[in-house]
């Protein structure tokens, strides 16, 4: 006798797990990125090393800067439409 599945007792992620991923991710993404620095150190030299590390972070704060407020509007713009009772958008979501 096979036991149907109920999709209300579906497993789901746990919020642990997930933040468990993005550590993760977090974590060899700046282990990767001092890797490339002390190998571009070794291989540049210490001045263009220098310029290489100033232009990185330049760029990485202008990402940013720019990037985040790009995010808070369309979350703003979406929580707004959803208060108004719009719930239907041409955003793509997760099936």
């Amino acid at each position: 006798m096979s036991a149907s599945k109920d999709p209300e007792q579906a497993p789901t992620r746990s919020y642990g797990s997930g933040a468990r991923i993005l550590s993760i991710g977090i974590a060899s993404t700046g282990l990767l990125t001092f890797a490339y620095f002390s190998i571009a150190s070794h291989v540049l030299g210490e001045s263009s090393a220098a310029q290489l590390d100033l232009l990185w972070s330049v760029m990485f704060v202008i990402i940013s800067v720019i990037y985040r407020p790009i995010e808070q509007l369309l979350s703003r713009t979406i929580a707004g439409r959803r208060a108004l009772g719009h719930e239907q958008h041409d955003l793509r979501i997760r099936s």
